[in-house]
């Protein structure tokens, strides 16, 4: 009888560095588990997620002055952010 699957939910946002780099070593763990004998197939349920929904699409600026006026960042913070 085969091992039954695990099965991972996974939430990104397409755009999130943080989440592109997540993927990444998640797929490593997985490789790991395998060549140190898991014998269970991972199977991974990718869902999105959206960072900041209340992001206007139609801004008419930069990412700093989004920052700054919608954020309520100071220049130098919001510079430095970047």
């Amino acid at each position: 009888m085969p091992a039954a699957p695990l099965v991972v939910h996974a939430w990104a946002d397409v755009v999130c560095p943080w989440s592109y780099l997540s993927r990444g070593r998640f797929a490593e763990g997985v490789r790991l588990y395998h060549q140190q004998g898991g014998d269970r197939p991972v199977l991974v349920e990718y869902h999105s997620l959206q960072l900041a929904p209340d992001t206007p699409e139609d801004f008419d600026g930069s990412e700093l002055d989004f920052l700054v006026q919608h954020r309520s960042m100071t220049v130098e913070h919001a510079s430095a952010m970047l």
